[in-house]
């Protein structure tokens, strides 16, 4: 009897070792602006801005990396995922940009932070934040200005080229970003 437990327990043992070896995950995090920062053409007086949302595409907000082919074709991998929610990281890269960018500026976002009424209130919608590796990282995004009496839209669209590796889409996707931060930042400069 005790044989046929150890023969059980060994048995048992080598069926669950005979399932598929998981593969590691790997996880992404897009950064802030690293030096040098592009300076700006003239320097900014000091802003007050408020970024009351940025909102995207559900397809986006996934634990994992979207690959998007110009096929309409939508896929992931599940051992390739951001770090954290992809919405937060957005969300905070774009406030460190844009702090960076506008140095003399107060930038707000969130509902936690006491903002002053005039200040420049930004909405940013991104409609695409995704590519396949080996082709390109793509960025559509909206952004609207509010304040001092106006009001308008722009818009900012850049393909990037990537190599054949997942990091070099999550590198394409933060280089995207940067050059919208530059641009929005460049925006909010003129609407003062």
């Amino acid at each position: 009897m005790k044989g046929l437990l150890i023969f059980l327990s060994l048995l048992l043992a080598g069926c669950i070792q005979l399932g598929e070896v998981p593969h590691p995950q790997n996880y992404y995090l897009l950064e802030p602006l690293t030096d040098p920062v592009p300076v700006l053409d003239n320097p900014v007086s000091e802003l007050t801005i408020d970024i009351q949302d940025i909102v995207f595409p559900s397809f986006i907000d996934k634990p994992y990396i979207v690959f998007h082919d110009r096929d309409n074709l939508v896929t992931h991998q599940q051992a390739e995922r951001w770090a954290e929610p992809v919405g937060d990281n957005l969300q905070r890269v774009i406030h460190a940009n844009l702090t960076r960018l506008l140095n003399n500026s107060m930038v707000y976002m969130g509902p936690w932070e006491q903002r002053p009424a005039a200040a420049l209130k930004i909405e940013i919608r991104i409609e695409d934040f995704s590519g396949q590796p080996g082709s390109t990282a793509n960025l559509t995004a909206f952004w609207r200005i509010d304040g001092n009496g106006t009001s308008r839209q722009e818009e900012f669209r850049q393909r990037t080229p990537i190599g054949p590796q997942v990091a070099d889409l999550v590198k394409g996707l933060n280089k995207n970003l940067d050059d919208f931060s530059i641009a929005l930042a460049r925006d909010l400069k003129n609407s003062i």
